[in-house]
């Protein structure tokens, strides 16, 4: 199964940019003309174009907002600091610990780019 990946309006729209230079479907809410839009407007969009959604937006990963399984999985960045640069090798080193089954059934993943979390449907 082949990932999808949204990318918040807190995450620089060069994030996608690189994401698909390593080969990965991935747009930024502005190229989708979401930027500026309600929470839940960006997460059924996501949840339509079966996307996961990347962030560094805790809304996203609360479970009251967003069960697990309501959605196509969410990669919250825990970080203090997110450039483009962060963010990419932070998915990179994550990426090849998830099983992309578990995250597109609705996952939430937790990361500060040491270690994560998951919860799971």
């Amino acid at each position: 199964m082949s990932l999808k990946f949204l990318i918040d309006e807190n995450l620089s729209w060069r994030v996608a940019q690189s994401l698909r230079e390593l080969g990965y479907d991935a747009v930024h809410v502005r190229e989708v003309d979401l930027q500026g839009k309600e929470d839940r407007i960006i997460m059924e969009y996501a949840l339509r174009d079966e996307r996961t959604l990347l962030t560094i937006d805790s809304d996203f990963a609360d479970i009251r907002n967003y069960p697990p399984g309501t959605h196509k999985g969410v990669i919250r960045f825990k970080v203090k600091f997110a450039p483009s640069d962060v963010i990419v090798n932070c998915f990179k080193k994550l990426i090849v610990h998830i099983d992309s089954r578990i995250l597109s059934a609705g996952s939430i993943v937790i990361t500060d780019c040491k270690k994560y979390r998951i919860k799971t449907p």
